[in-house]
């Protein structure tokens, strides 16, 4: 790989991270979690707002430092999963997930596998991606544990689509 080839990598990671950073922002602050101060939330978000405030107090610093470590740290895990989940449903590990076709409706084979299961799935499309994700994490919490374990607070919201 030339020097060039891995510059383009390198923008392209760091691309990704930002954006997923720019989302996990957005999801934190549904949960309550502002850049500056915490906020009430709906009961139906209370329980994950829990996970993440203890792993918002484990984090060095004061709470907008915290938060800004959290983000990073959860941006970072989850684009290593997603890069696993690619390379080993690339080399046949596992069901595809992260690889849409046009023969699945443009969907994962996992995402069509589910969406076949449980035709409620078919018609939500957030759910159904997260659903697959879960599963799919699940399956390789069984091959890389620590980087797939089910406790994990840095991967407990998943980007919307």
């Amino acid at each position: 790989m030339d020097r060039e080839e891995r510059a383009q990598i390198r923008r392209m990671v760091l691309e990704c991270r930002r954006i997923l950073e720019s989302e996990l922002d957005e999801l934190l602050r549904l949960h309550g979690l502002l850049s500056d101060r915490k906020i009430s939330v709906p009961s139906d978000r209370q329980e994950t707002r829990s996970v993440i405030e203890e792993a918002l107090n484990r984090e060095s610093g004061d709470y907008a430092e915290a938060r800004r470590r959290y983000l990073k740290h959860a941006a970072f895990t989850l684009l290593n999963r997603f890069l696993a989940l690619r390379v080993s449903e690339a080399t046949g590990l596992i069901k595809e997930t992260v690889l849409t076709r046009p023969e699945y409706g443009d969907r994962s084979r996992r995402e069509r596998d589910l969406a076949d299961a449980d035709p409620n799935l078919a018609v939500q499309p957030e759910r159904l991606a997260h659903e697959a994700l879960r599963e799919a994490f699940a399956e390789m919490e069984e091959q890389i544990p620590i980087l797939f374990r089910s406790t994990d607070p840095y991967a407990l919201l998943l980007p919307r689509l």
